[in-house]
């Protein structure tokens, strides 16, 4: 870890975060798709968790998850977390946004309490962030999500092209001038152009690198004629947590991690921008 990094010890940690409890993520196997944002939390900052399905080489944990009990409520869809403790009944936490944000202040990857201005920005940034992982999807399954991709491709083009061109440079704009604006206070100590919240690392980062992850995979030609555009994000922001950012870093590189397939984020040609020549 360079020594720009705030590791998360610094961060404050909840006493959730014991020996006793245990954590169990509840999703699809064999893709990364939005669990994966759930894992790069329990990733960075090496607290250890159960990935239920890619354990079991199989899906049967739907049922388990979505089906209520006395203990929770019915659950809509995956990813959901089972969260045990020593002598009270399990916890069990749906949609993404409520499930990184608890992991994170239960491991020490928030940069402040629930109600503080720190951490309003940082779920604001995690909720953007998911606006374009979902725009996203939506490029390849413009018109019905339980369509083949095969059965919409005409859609997919003309929303992939408005995507392209319209809504994702918004939406990088928008983290470009998030890093700007945290690259420095007045004593010099901010983000650096690395950050988004604070000097330290937070889901708010790593929620938004693997959303940039994705759609260097999805659409490789579209974002290297706009990197240049955005110096914080391709230059500091991005390779930073891909290469410094300790046991993320290592976790990122490895075969561990889950590749690109036919999940969130996938890899169509023909919705691309055109090669350069």
């Amino acid at each position: 870890m360079s020594a720009a990094a705030s590791p998360p010890s610094k961060r404050a940690r909840t006493a959730e975060n014991t020996q006793d409890t245990t954590y169990e993520l509840l999703y699809h196997p064999t893709i990364p798709g939005r669990g994966e944002y759930i894992r790069l939390i329990f990733e960075a900052s090496s607290v250890p968790y159960t990935d239920v399905s890619n354990s079991t080489k199989n899906d049967v944990y739907w049922a388990l998850s979505t089906t209520p009990t006395q203990s929770h409520p019915p659950i809509f869809a995956l990813p959901a977390l089972r969260v045990s403790f020593p002598q009270n009944d399990p916890l069990v936490i749906s949609q993404t946004p409520s499930i990184v944000e608890y992991v994170a202040h239960a491991v020490g990857l928030a940069p402040g309490p629930p109600l503080s201005a720190a951490n309003l920005l940082a779920r604001q940034l995690l909720l953007t962030a998911l606006d374009l992982s979902n725009e996203t999807h939506d490029t390849h399954h413009p018109i019905a999500v339980m369509m083949y991709y095969e059965e919409q491709k005409a859609e997919a083009a003309r929303r992939a092209a408005d995507f392209r061109g319209s809504r994702l440079p918004k939406f990088l704009a928008h983290l470009e001038a998030a890093l700007e604006w945290n690259k420095e206070d007045v004593e010099g100590r901010r983000g650096g152009g690395r950050y988004l919240v604070g000097h330290g690392l937070s889901y708010a980062d790593l929620v938004w690198w693997q959303v940039l992850d994705g759609l260097l995979y999805a659409f490789p030609n579209e974002l290297a004629a706009r990197k240049s555009d955005y110096p914080h994000i391709f230059d500091t922001f991005y390779p930073g947590i891909k290469n410094d950012e300790g046991a993320v870093s290592a976790y990122v590189k490895s075969d561990r991690r889950l590749p690109y397939s036919d999940g969130l984020y996938r890899r169509y040609p023909e919705l691309d921008r055109e090669a350069a020549a």
